[in-house]
Parts: C-alpha cells; sequence; structure tokens
C-alpha cells in the first residue's frame, strides 16, 4: 500500500517536471511572435534575446508595445485558455506528467476559476512561474520609462517561493494560485479510478 507521504512527494515531483515542461512550451509560444517580427522589421535572422533589443533596433514603442501585448496574449492563451478549453485541467506540462487540475469542492472548473487560478495569481502575483512576466516588466518598463525589472523580480521571487514552500511542505500541497481559487492538482489516474468506483457505486444502487 502506498504511504501518503509518498503520494504527496511523487505529486510535488510530478508539478515541478510540469512547471518546467511548460516554461519552455509557454516561453517559445509565447516568444515566437516577436521573433517574426523582429526578424522582418530588422532583417536580422540572429536570436532576439530581450525584448529590449526592439527600441534598441530603432524600432518605434508603439510597435514595440503593440509586439509585447501580442505576445503576452499568446502566453495566457498558453497558461489559461488551453487548460479551459482544450485539455480540461490541464497545461500541456501536466498532460505530458499526468496531473490535472480539479476543484477542491467538486463543482466543474469554470473560466471564473481559471482566471483567478491562472491569470490573477499564478502570472500577475507570482509573476515568475511564467515566462509571460518577461513581457509585463518591458511593456510597463517601455509605457512608463520607469526600469521596473529588479523591483518586479523581487515581489515575485518572494512570492514563488513562498508558493513554492506550501505545495512542498504544505500539508494538502497547494500552492497560493490553488488556495485562493480552491483547486487542487492530483493525478490523472487518480482521477480516473475515481470515476470508476463512482460507476460501480452508481451500478449497485
Amino acid at each position: 500500500m502506498r504511504d501518503n507521504n509518498d503520494l504527496k512527494s511523487k505529486i510535488s515531483n510530478k508539478r515541478i517536471y510540469a512547471f518546467f515542461i511548460d516554461w519552455v512550451f509557454g516561453g517559445v509560444l509565447a516568444g515566437l511572435p516577436s521573433m517574426i517580427i523582429y526578424s522582418v522589421l530588422t532583417g536580422e535572422s540572429t536570436p532576439l534575446t530581450s525584448m529590449y533589443e526592439f527600441e534598441l533596433a530603432g524600432i518605434s514603442k508603439e510597435i514595440t508595445i503593440l509586439v509585447l501585448l501580442i505576445c503576452f496574449f499568446v502566453g495566457v492563451f498558453y497558461y489559461l485558455i488551453i487548460p479551459w478549453k482544450i485539455y480540461p485541467g490541464q497545461t500541456v506540462g501536466k498532460k505530458i506528467v499526468g496531473l490535472k487540475i480539479i476543484s477542491l469542492n467538486s463543482k466543474c472548473l469554470c473560466i471564473k476559476t481559471y482566471f483567478i487560478r491562472q491569470f490573477i495569481f499564478l502570472i500577475l502575483i507570482e509573476g515568475v512561474a511564467t515566462p509571460i512576466s518577461t513581457y509585463i516588466k518591458v511593456f510597463i518598463t517601455t509605457l512608463t520609462r520607469i526600469y521596473v525589472d529588479p523591483y518586479l523580480n523581487l515581489i515575485w521571487n518572494i512570492l514563488t517561493i513562498v508558493s513554492i514552500g506550501f505545495m512542498c511542505f504544505g500539508k494538502n500541497n497547494l500552492c497560493l494560485h490553488d488556495y485562493f481559487a480552491k483547486t487542487t492538482v492530483i493525478e490523472k489516474s487518480v482521477e480516473l479510478h475515481e470515476r470508476g468506483q463512482n460507476k460501480k457505486i452508481t451500478k449497485l444502487t
């Protein structure tokens, strides 16, 4: 029989694997528009290493902001729309490692829950938990001409560390975004097993 602590540890490890997969996939997908547009506008084929390179290359502030918004919303599509509409309860990373987001109160996850969990907390509050935070920092800096990177990095790093601490050492392995959205992450196999048990109970009754 599997020990509960062992199960929690494995779930936590899987969440870390899913995090890195999503970081890579989400980062590449969100960054594609900027790389293509930068290459077209400058004629350069060298990899784009920072969104600040747009204005350094002589590209206007307005176009830079437009590209930042495109990249940001592509990232939102990856982290919000995919688990809501394409793979219900799963980002690409969670689908690969066999995890799923579910509601703590057994209700169906709605767009409001995903918005709170994925957008408000994961993207805006925890920040560095997704690669999309880069576009937020550059957008604010480009718009206001105030370099906000070190301040946002500090805030986001602290909140992300706290969130990881809750996930690894908290009683229910809930990150901050899970706690406030009233969600948790389980192994897909557990959900399928529970469905099977529910079907058996239904047949018996």
